[in-house]
């Protein structure tokens, strides 16, 4: 077999011959990069899958793509000024392979302070549940149209084939829950004074729910917050 060598002359396009081989050896360069900072960072895996979404901290979407749920511990870290640090240390991370040592050890700081939030919101919930459970009872009568005096505790929303979804968790004076889980979102930390069909009784980590539907507002009055 005879072997041809190629010269810069017999190529059309030298320029975009150049730049491609230059890309060959640098994702090769970066490919032995991430794999020795694999072999030598014993958490490299799960920093690396902190930093892009992946394995631990991915997000959950439904069948139809759409998110329904994101990772709690990588709320927020891309936003402000911290998280323009985060994001150029994923950016490094895709185009070396992997991070210094001073980069990683950043990434692990942040990934711990992130693990301590989630531990201390996770025990505030708890708390906050452990006193709904002892005080919530349900309200009303099933298919019963009353009125309500609640306040706008949280909001939640999620999009769906139907549109978008909301979620309003609310309490009355006696600290009863009461949600209401339709297509009007309303404001956290309102006061409403509304009537609504009480839809059913339900209970939910062991608190006692009231859930209503076709709510119509008679009195708003907005959080000053």
């Amino acid at each position: 077999m005879i072997h041809v060598r190629h010269t810069h002359n017999d190529i059309e396009h030298p320029d975009a011959y150049d730049k491609a081989v230059r890309n060959y050896i640098k994702a090769n360069a970066s490919k032995t990069r991430r794999q020795y900072w694999l072999d030598t960072v014993p958490d490299a895996q799960r920093l690396m899958d902190y930093l892009t979404g992946s394995g631990d901290f991915k997000d959950e979407y439904n069948q139809y793509g759409e998110l329904v749920k994101s990772n709690p511990l990588r709320n927020g870290i891309f936003a402000g000024d911290f998280g323009k640090t985060m994001l150029a240390m994923r950016n490094a991370l895709e185009e070396w392979g992997g991070l210094t040592d001073k980069q990683t050890d950043l990434v692990r700081r942040a990934l711990t302070r992130a693990e301590d939030r989630l531990t201390k919101a996770n025990q505030r919930r708890e708390e906050r549940i452990a006193a709904d459970r002892a005080i919530s009872k349900h309200v009303g009568t099933v298919g019963e149209r009353r009125e309500f005096a609640l306040t706008v505790n949280k909001v939640f929303s999620f999009e769906s084939q139907y549109g978008r979804t909301f979620i309003n968790i609310c309490k009355d004076a006696d600290g009863n829950v009461i949600v209401y889980k339709g297509s009007n979102g309303f404001e956290e930390g309102d006061a409403l004074t509304l009537k609504a069909t009480v839809k059913a009784h339900d209970e939910r980590e062991g608190v006692k729910q009231t859930l209503i539907a076709r709510p119509k507002i008679l009195s708003k009055k907005e959080s000053d917050l």
